[in-house]
């Protein structure tokens, strides 16, 4: 059963944090229903320094509203534990308001996102709906953070995995990244013994 819809910018207690997995999906379904067109954000922008973007054929422009956002907000880049490289960008954003009012309309009332569910959401990465209890699943970064500044979140969308809680703190812990002693192997352990399934980054 989805959670009944709640006033304009309000999230309690319950919703945000135990069912993280169900709160984005309303989000990703309120997504795919938004019908906007670059007039409509050309009107919404009338007072903005923000220049709208050009449609990209094959796109819903939507889509490129969110791309190009994101793109925008990105405020720095590093190396994750195992040398992967992953961008980062302050955690909470407010949505560009042309998707306010239509995505309310569609049960999602809150007029911020987390920006790792807009990365998911672009990147179609959902979470396992056949999995028992997916709904409390975490979106989880197989970096760990490792070299995010504080107040920031990594949006590098290869490191971002739907996950158990559970697995998801496991990911914090410095030994996955110790490097294996057999012979010749030099891998990180968790990639060598499988320790999580995908392997952290």
């Amino acid at each position: 059963m989805l959670p009944t819809k709640r006033p304009r910018g309000g999230e309690s207690h319950l919703t945000a944090h135990v069912n993280h997995a169900e709160r984005f999906m309303i989000f990703a379904r309120a997504m795919d229903a938004v019908d906007v067109t670059r007039g409509m954000y050309v009107q919404s922008l009338r007072r903005s320094s923000v220049t709208a973007p050009r449609e990209v054929e094959g796109e819903r422009y939507v889509v490129t509203i969110l791309r190009v956002h994101l793109k925008r907000c990105i405020v720095g880049n590093g190396l994750t534990r195992s040398g992967h490289v992953h961008v980062w960008m302050p955690t909470r954003h407010k949505l560009p308001t042309v998707l306010h009012e239509p995505l309310a309309e569609n049960g999602y009332t809150a007029v911020n996102a987390e920006v790792s569910w807009i990365v998911c959401y672009l990147a179609r990465n959902f979470p396992d709906t056949t999995k028992v209890g997916w709904q409390q699943f975490e979106c989880s970064h197989l970096c760990a953070g490792a070299g995010v500044p504080e107040g920031m979140r990594c949006v590098q969308p290869e490191c971002l995995h739907w996950e158990s809680k559970s697995l998801n703190q496991s990911r914090g812990y410095g030994f996955c990244h110790r490097i294996c002693l057999h012979s010749r192997c030099r891998q990180h352990l968790c990639m060598c013994q499988r320790l999580h399934d995908p392997p952290c980054r």
